[in-house]
């Protein structure tokens, strides 16, 4: 599976946070969740742009699925194309989807619960696979669905996860709360 970890350097990570408190631009229209609080970030991507970039080029599974691809007939740039903040609330959530692109990208800005928490207080308290407040994967595997699950708490602020733009996925809600989780997603394409 695809996905590669990363956490954010402390100086890159002051600055999206800075970003993004100024950013009201409403990217709701444009994205799957059920989510009322979702904000255009396209002008703010040189603030993650190199970063991610090494990222990709430092991972040899990475590189080689860009190296692989064989959908032009010269080489062109991977380019981050389109990002957005996530103010996530209580209850609210991503249903399942995918991204346009080559790669995509999510980093957890804030996250106001611990899954220990999560598991004691969500409605699911019984069902053994209680995923609240987890980002989840859904790739085909030997004619069955199987499934990536990142159980991202306060503990994953600052890391993120690069992933193909076309594996899907979803946000389960949470609960508890009245604070946001916050999250910045965004893709990669070749720009010719």
């Amino acid at each position: 599976m695809l996905i590669v970890p990363f956490t954010l350097p402390d100086d890159v990570f002051l600055k999206l946070k800075e970003v993004i408190k100024d950013t009201r631009v409403s990217f709701a229209q444009k994205l799957a969740g059920n989510i009322a609080e979702e904000y255009n970030l396209d002008q703010y991507a040189h603030v993650l742009e190199p970063f991610l970039h090494n990222v990709i080029n430092n991972d040899k599974t990475l590189s080689h699925k860009l190296e692989s691809m064989e959908i032009l007939t010269k080489n062109v740039p991977l380019r981050l194309t389109s990002m957005w903040v996530n103010y996530q609330k209580k209850h609210e959530f991503n249903p399942t989807h995918k991204h346009s692109g080559v790669f995509s990208f999510v980093i957890f800005v804030k996250i106001p619960f611990d899954m220990e928490e999560q598991k004691r207080i969500s409605p699911c308290v019984y069902d053994k696979e209680n995923k609240a407040g987890c980002l989840e994967f859904l790739y085909p595997y030997h004619n069955v669905i199987d499934r990536v699950t990142i159980a991202a708490d306060r503990t994953y602020e600052k890391r993120g996860v690069i992933f193909p733009a076309d594996l899907v996925h979803c946000v389960y809600p949470f609960y508890g709360t009245d604070e946001y989780r916050i999250s910045v997603s965004g893709n990669f394409k070749l720009s010719v």
